[in-house]
């Protein structure tokens, strides 16, 4: 999963773990205020987009995600 994949670096970070051939999937809100120009950003061919907020954990799948502590917003794999 990675969080902020449409973003400038997101998709730079994206663009590296499929040449290293990762399976990787894309949360990112797609916010107008960051994503200029009506956020049409699409993934690569058979990379899944979740649009949601990282901090809505029921959108995002509660299970997948646990709160970091001491990063308020930030996520990391839950067990």
């Amino acid at each position: 999963m990675l969080t902020g994949g449409a973003g400038f670096i997101g998709q730079h970070v994206l663009a590296a773990l499929l040449r290293c051939r990762h399976s990787v999937r894309v949360l990112d809100s797609l916010r107008p205020d960051v994503h200029r120009g009506g956020g049409g950003w699409r993934p690569p061919a058979g990379v899944p987009l979740i649009v949601t907020d990282v901090r809505d954990r029921r959108a995002a799948g509660q299970r997948q995600f646990t709160p970091w502590p001491g990063r308020e917003g930030g996520v990391t794999p839950g067990h």
